[in-house]
Formats: structure tokens, sequence, C-alpha cells
């Protein structure tokens, strides 16, 4: 049985651009902390129980390796928005809406691509519970596309949890490698190292580096290749 991965939400609620206000800019955030960290201020009131349930306004901020751009989680209103800050022009910009997700970190692969994981409480099509399902994004800073991870992959084996991973980034900046369980003829899925596309968001299974159904992780070194598999054992 082959099967590919389940998109986590509809291009109208992910392509929906924002322009952050400017109460909201990063660089207002940063001088306003630096400032407010000079002043001898008295202890201030107590916050409202509500503030420590919800989600700092700006999280998960990660700069690019040419050091042009950070990329950060910013909360507006309740909402998650994934934005950049152009160091060079002090320049915020909200690239899209978390809709309906709960978002994680946020990561570069290359200076071109944004990489983002989210996830979201699903069930199996009532085989199992309630349980929290990930995933990982990549987002295009030039063609400002976004496209969700091993959607599309052949062979990929349906239901399974935890598809966020990337323990890899190929030397052309332009694929991430990412452990996922595929199908196998006649036996038990295996985690194998699949090569997956920035651009579309598929992947094909790496020659030669198939795991087994005890496997839990790849390791790679800084030029793509594996070095080790990390199996279970009892």
């Amino acid at each position: 049985m082959s099967s590919a991965a389940q998109p986590f939400w509809k291009s109208a609620d992910l392509l929906c651009w924002h322009r952050l206000k400017g109460d909201v800019m990063l660089k207002r955030i940063v001088a306003f902390a630096l400032f407010a960290a000079t002043l001898a201020a008295p202890a201030a009131a107590k916050p409202p129980l509500s503030a420590f349930g919800d989600a700092p306004m700006v999280r998960s901020a990660q700069i690019s390796p040419d050091g042009k751009i950070v990329a950060y989680i910013n909360r507006v209103n309740g909402l998650d928005y994934l934005a950049t800050y152009d160091i060079a022009t002090g320049k915020n910009e909200a690239l899209i809406k978390i809709a309906d997700l709960k978002s994680g970190g946020v990561a570069f692969a290359g200076s071109n691509y944004v990489i983002m994981r989210a996830s979201r409480i699903t069930t199996n099509m009532g085989f199992t519970r309630k349980y929290e399902d990930s995933a990982a994004f990549a987002y295009n800073l030039k063609t400002r596309k976004i496209v969700q991870l091993l959607v599309g992959t052949p062979n990929l084996y349906p239901y399974q949890s935890g598809m966020g991973r990337i323990v890899g980034i190929d030397p052309s900046g332009e694929h991430v490698y990412m452990p996922a369980f595929m199908d196998k003829v006649g036996g038990d899925p295996s985690l194998d190292l699949v090569k997956v596309s920035l651009d579309t968001g598929r992947g094909q299974r790496v020659a030669g580096r198939d795991g087994a159904s005890s496997t839990l992780n790849w390791i790679m070194d800084s030029k793509g290749n594996a070095v080790a598999r990390v199996d279970y054992s009892d």
C-alpha cells in the first residue's frame, strides 16, 4: 500500500499575506527592550493569569547563513505569523498566517529557504486516539511559495507521526534529508532516509540508505553523507 502525507492546511489559509503593524515590528521591540533594561523601575503590578498562558510576541528567531535575514514567529492578536526582518533595511514582513496549527521552531536551509515546523491534533480515521502530528514546511524567500515536506512522496507509509524531522541539508541548498517510514512489499515498513526537494516537497529514497522497522534515526555530516543509523534493540 502506498500513500502520501496529507497537507495540514488549505492554501487559502496558508498563502495569506499580511503586513506587520508598526507596534509589533521586531526592530522596535528590540529597541524598547534595550531601553527598558536601562531603567531602574520599581516593582510592577502583577500580570493577569492569562498572560502566562499565551505565547511570546516574538519567538524562535534565527539568522540566515549569509547574515542578512532574521526569520521568526510573530504573534499578533492571538494568531501566529511566519515573519522576517531585513537587517540592512530594518524592514519587517509577515509572510504567512499560521492558521489552526501549533507553530514550532524555524530554521534556515541555506539562505533562500526558511524551514518551519508545525503540529496539529488529529486521529488516524478512528484507528487511534487523538495525538499530536507534526510536519515541516519550506518557504522559498525568492518565489514566496511554501510547501509541506514529504507530501507526494512515493511509497510513503500512511498515518505516521513525527514527519517534521530534518537530519541533514544537501550541499546544493535545494534538498534536505528526512527519516520517514516507507512501504515494503511483503514486510514491515522501515525508517528510510529520504531526500526531499525544498521547492516541491516531494521526496525520494536515498539509494543504499534503507533502514529497518527498528530504526529510530539517521545521523549525517555537513556534506550530506549518512554516517550512522540509530536502531533500537531489546
